[in-house]
């Protein structure tokens, strides 16, 4: 259950008393006046029965393990970089491509060598655990299968498409029961999560991958590892900050996603809300194509329920007005993917400020990159 101040005003959704969205924001005026002081307490109905739960990051490490593969030595192909031309490449970038300093007009390249040196890096900063190691193994070896070369508007129709899928297959009636939503709780959840399109996730998704708060120069890079790398080498990137079973377009780690029958975590928690046959694996490792960005919505959906459950009347009703302004939005999104509790932090002082001012404003921190980020890849995306 996500966190909830000690003090907050009361009302109730099924069994009790429903409110209109106008009487309700109505009501919430009036909490200075005595409402302040009551928690929301009910809760009603079960969650729907649990399916059987699918292979986690633990079990995982059970299965045979994958055989060392051979090393890859550097057979760079030619590739033209055009409107890359010019740039000035360091960090990750760097490690992307192995461009350092000024990008020429043709390099070259062997991505699959990249690959392999950042999983060897990834495998160092895990010490060689087994489920790393053949998740690594496994992402490479299907790799150098194919690479599913594409352009970045290819890329982001499929997201776009794969977003408004699940906006339509969620169930939340029975999202509701399972976060402990009341009715007007769940209407807001709902409305918020509509709200968000496939534009927002990709934008979220540059701010995970690419090192600065260039967005413009962010989504040419991605371009350009689309055209070339393929989308699979997108979705074979290990995070290379932790020492987790993380990966791909959003670095998932099992606390983001994480099935099992005694606990689920983040995307996992959402994912019961969908059909059998619109649901996502229950493990990280297991995460392939556009799954990575089915998690990253449904991990959007879980953020925004915790955040709408967990505040006060006063705030909810701003929380009703100000999420319009998409540049807050996503920068929540984003820094939630990051740090959930942190952002719902800064989110609740957002909310509690009389007078509006962005929510990047109320971050803390290495919070206000990401949410800079955010905000500059959002207007590369929504530029012409």
């Amino acid at each position: 259950m996500p966190e909830r101040p000690g003090l907050e005003p009361q009302y109730q959704g099924e069994g009790g008393r429903d409110l209109t969205r106008r009487g309700f924001l109505t009501t919430a005026a009036a909490s200075a006046a005595g409402l302040i002081g009551y928690e929301i307490t009910k809760k009603f109905g079960n969650p729907p029965k649990e399916e059987e739960s699918n292979v986690t990051e633990d079990e995982e490490s059970l299965v045979e393990e994958i055989p060392e593969l051979p090393e890859k030595h550097n057979t760079p192909t030619l590739y033209k970089t055009g409107r890359l031309a010019g740039q000035k490449f360091s960090s990750l970038y760097t490690t992307y491509t192995g461009i350092k300093g000024i990008v020429p007009a043709e390099v070259q390249i062997d991505f699959e060598y990249r690959l392999q040196e950042m999983w060897k890096q990834k495998n160092r900063k895990a010490r060689g655990g087994k489920v790393v190691v053949n998740t690594g193994r496994k992402l490479r070896i299907e790799y150098s299968k194919g690479k599913n070369l594409e352009n970045f508007q290819e890329y982001l129709k499929s997201v776009e498409d794969v977003v408004n899928d699940l906006k339509n297959a969620i169930d939340y009636a029975t999202l509701g029961k399972i976060k402990h939503l009341a009715k007007e709780e769940r209407g807001l959840v709902e409305e918020i999560s509509r709200s968000i399109t496939g534009k927002d996730v990709m934008a979220y998704c540059l701010t995970e991958l690419m090192p600065t708060d260039r967005g413009a120069l962010n989504k040419e890079v991605m371009d350009f590892l689309l055209k070339n790398a393929g989308s699979k080498f997108i979705e074979s990137i290990p995070a290379l900050g932790d020492a987790k079973t993380s990966f791909g377009p959003y670095q998932f780690t099992e606390f983001a996603l994480y099935n099992t029958k005694m606990e689920k975590r983040g995307a996992s928690i959402v994912n019961q809300a969908l059909p059998q046959n619109k649901r996502i694996p229950g493990s990280v490792a297991k995460l392939r194509g556009m799954a990575h960005h089915k998690a990253a919505y449904l991990f959007v959906v879980n953020n925004i329920a915790d955040l709408v459950h967990s505040v006060s009347w006063e705030q909810f009703s701003k929380l009703d007005q100000r999420y319009k302004n998409k540049n807050d939005l996503i920068a929540f999104v984003a820094t939630s993917h990051h740090a959930p509790g942190s952002a719902r932090g800064f989110a609740k002082n957002w909310l509690s400020s009389k007078e509006y001012k962005p929510y990047s404003e109320f971050c803390k921190g290495h919070f206000v990159g990401y949410a800079k980020k955010t905000k500059s890849n959002l207007a590369a995306l929504s530029a012409r």
